[in-house]
């Protein structure tokens, strides 16, 4: 009798732990990050020009202040808090010339 009671404990353990586990994760096809502006949220001036970006038609992800001052130089100093936000920055030759980040 004992061993009846535990199979069917065992049973619903097993049982219990086959739920849909796609419900844990994050559905990428359908996530919508919203991003948010230098401009907005630290108060930098037109960051076309208060910032200079050491980057050619191309693009980087910033992680930390190191990385950060390595790259970006300007009148507009961001204290960008990288632990909770990374910052994707690019500059890309237009075709009137000019260059814009």
């Amino acid at each position: 009798m004992k061993s009846k009671v535990f199979l069917v404990l065992l049973l619903a353990v097993v049982l219990s732990n086959c739920s849909d586990k796609k419900s844990n994760f994050i559905d990428t096809d359908t996530l919508t990050i919203e991003p948010k502006s230098i401009e907005k949220i630290y108060g930098c001036p037109d960051t076309r020009y208060s910032l200079n970006v050491d980057l050619k038609e191309t693009f980087t992800v910033i992680k930390n202040q190191v990385t950060f001052d390595k790259f970006v130089s300007g009148s507009c100093k961001p204290g960008i808090d990288f632990n909770s936000y990374n910052l994707f920055i690019g500059k890309k030759a237009l075709p009137s010339g000019n260059n814009s980040i």
